[in-house]
């Protein structure tokens, strides 16, 4: 009660922005009825558009849609703000399954002069599963704006709804990858098959199956939900998930995708137009992550409308800061590109990103190669996961090495490594660390790559940990792909 009285009265009260948007973010960390009170002023009394995105943040934090005091407050935000900032965060805390009266307020949105605003209010639309929604959204469909048409293939989908596959099936053919892609991505969940990305088998299928054709709701998802979001194995995470690595000139995640039996596909620049991504998917942007403006603009929607990014040392600033330039940026302060091998430890969170990352008392050495810091633009929005204080006495003050966000319905983040970097002889001389003997790689394993006893195990009774070309091949850090692997969980686990 103390805090939130003087959050309250000297806060909210300081004439610089920057003081507020960080009171509010405190209010809406702390929760409860008083906190939430001041918050429901400032959402809509605020001048700042910062201060009032935040505290509706902190309420959707406490709340969702399904309460009326909330439903009421980003009904309003979505209807009656000036900030399109705003208004997108409003329609995303609409978008709840089984949410009553939000059709009128999300289908008005759908002509929002933001297409963010829009796109957002679209997916919002169809994850209600109003009875109105297809019709509605199908309104979308003649636009010109590819994005708009996407966004509508996303929410017709998430209406899970029998009507939905026809005028799904109708999109197959669009003139835009991205749209096309979205509708044969919900088509196959819709039916719970893998029928090739054709028009013509899918009306064929339809036609045979369509009279009679009911959709499994509940128990579909139940069951998906604990197969994949709920999956012990790392690789079972990833079934069925469509997994889009960009190839770029540093990283190459694909390889360890490949060691681990993950299906991918590769897109590169220039080429994100005509190979198509679609909000269901994950999409790891590699270092150096250099783009052109149409593929900007495709990952830009994809993230809006569901998307998961992940981007890997330049691709913070050359993916990430170009596409969400109010996120984050390569930090200034170090003069240039960082070279050195820097212990690093997990923030004080509760995030959800962190957990399983570094187990027990590991304590992970990272290998910066060329990297690019991370500068946090606005820290009441993104979240600092690793943070690295041999880094930030070495290079400038900024130890930040992963962050993340979320933007409209999707999720962004940004880490400072590389995932090829992550091995033994790349570290074997860091910070006074000797790999030379067999005890020395076993206890490396365990102490700096997180390996449990049972796995070590394992690979003793192979001879893994007897020569140093054998132990290089299978043992690897795997933290920076276990924040991936946390991030594709969290998108397949369905609001049950």
């Amino acid at each position: 009660e103390a805090a939130v009285k003087a959050l309250a009265e000297v806060g909210l009260a300081h004439k610089d922005p920057v003081a507020r948007r960080a009171a509010v973010a405190a209010l809406g960390r702390i929760g409860g009825a008083a906190a939430l009170e001041h918050l429901k002023r400032t959402v809509s009394g605020d001048e700042d558009e910062r201060v009032r995105f935040h505290s509706l943040r902190g309420w959707r934090r406490w709340r969702n849609a399904r309460d009326e005091e909330a439903f009421q407050l980003f009904c309003d935000r979505l209807r009656y703000d000036k900030s399109a900032r705003v208004r997108e965060e409003a329609a995303v805390g609409l978008g709840l399954k089984e949410v009553e009266g939000a059709f009128d307020t999300l289908f008005a949105a759908l002509k929002d002069k933001s297409w963010e605003v829009a796109a957002a209010a679209a997916v919002s639309l169809g994850k209600t599963r109003d009875p109105k929604a297809v019709e509605g959204l199908a309104t979308l469909l003649p636009l010109k704006e590819w994005r708009l048409r996407g966004a509508a293939a996303a929410g017709i989908g998430w209406t899970r709804r029998k009507e939905a596959i026809p005028v799904l099936i109708g999109l197959l053919e669009d003139p835009e990858p991205c749209v096309a892609r979205t509708a044969w991505e919900f088509l196959k969940r819709l039916v719970d098959k893998e029928i090739p990305f054709r028009k013509t088998e899918w009306e064929a299928f339809w036609k045979e199956k369509g009279p009679t054709f009911e959709i499994i709701d509940r128990e579909r998802e139940i069951r998906d939900a604990q197969k994949y979001g709920y999956a012990l194995n790392d690789r079972d995470v990833y079934e069925n998930l469509d997994v889009i690595v960009f190839k770029s000139r540093g990283d190459t995640i694909q390889n360890l995708l490949e060691i681990l039996g993950i299906r991918y596909r590769l897109t590169q620049s220039a080429n994100i137009k005509k190979d198509g991504v679609q909000p269901f998917g994950v999409f790891v942007s590699n270092c150096t992550g250099e783009m052109q403006p149409d593929d900007h603009e495709r990952v830009q929607w994809f993230v809006h409308t569901g998307g998961a990014l992940f981007g890997s040392c330049w691709a913070i600033d050359k993916t990430i800061g170009q596409e969400f330039p109010e996120s984050m940026r390569k930090f200034p302060g170090a003069k240039g590109q960082v070279l050195d091998q820097v212990r690093a430890e997990e923030m004080p969170t509760e995030s959800e990103y962190l957990r399983g990352v570094f187990p027990g008392v590991v304590r992970p050495i990272y290998e910066l190669y060329g990297a690019f810091l991370i500068e946090v633009l606005d820290p009441e929005w993104l979240e600092v996961l690793i943070d690295s204080p041999d880094c930030a006495t070495g290079w400038g003050g900024n130890g930040n090495l992963a962050a993340w966000f979320t933007v409209g319905h999707g999720v962004v983040m940004g880490s400072s490594n590389h995932f090829d970097r992550q091995t033994m002889s790349k570290l074997q001389t860091a910070r006074g660390v000797s790999i030379k003997t067999e005890a020395d790689r076993r206890g490396f394993a365990a102490d700096h790559f997180g390996f449990s006893w049972e796995r070590i195990r394992e690979l003793d009774a192979k001879g893994t940990f007897a020569r140093q070309s054998d132990a290089e091949k299978e043992v690897t850090d795997l933290s920076a792909f276990r924040f991936l692997t946390n991030f594709v969980r969290r998108k397949r686990i369905v609001d049950l």
